[in-house]
């Protein structure tokens, strides 16, 4: 596995960790700060954008988490044995971008 999606996972894996331990008050926290949150009340709100980045980092349990990491795992070496790493991690949070983005075009409000 090469090493920038093998960092993604740790990464990843880290961050699910991290909540685990988290008291939940601070874990409610965590999602608030760094999860896809656009809109509050209803508005969108500007300064939220750095989440359609930060969300793809978010799982929700250890299901999510497996699941997710076997694909990025899987698909992901396959991809970067024909891009470098910096290529890589820019499809990567390019396609988190844009995800986010059809998420939040899909749910506007």
């Amino acid at each position: 596995m090469p090493r920038t999606v093998l960092v993604l996972l740790l990464v990843m894996a880290g961050i699910s960790l991290l909540r685990a331990l988290l008291p939940p008050h601070l874990d409610y926290q965590f999602i608030v700060w760094f999860a896809l949150y656009l809109f509050v009340n209803g508005e969108f709100v500007w300064e939220r954008l750095y989440s359609l980045v930060t969300s793809v980092f978010i799982h929700e349990g250890l299901v999510h988490l497996l699941f997710n990491g076997f694909w990025i795992a899987t698909i992901g070496t396959l991809v970067q044995r024909t891009l470098n790493s910096r290529d890589f991690l820019i499809l990567f949070l390019g396609s988190a971008v844009a995800g986010g983005v059809l998420f939040v075009a899909l749910n506007w409000g």
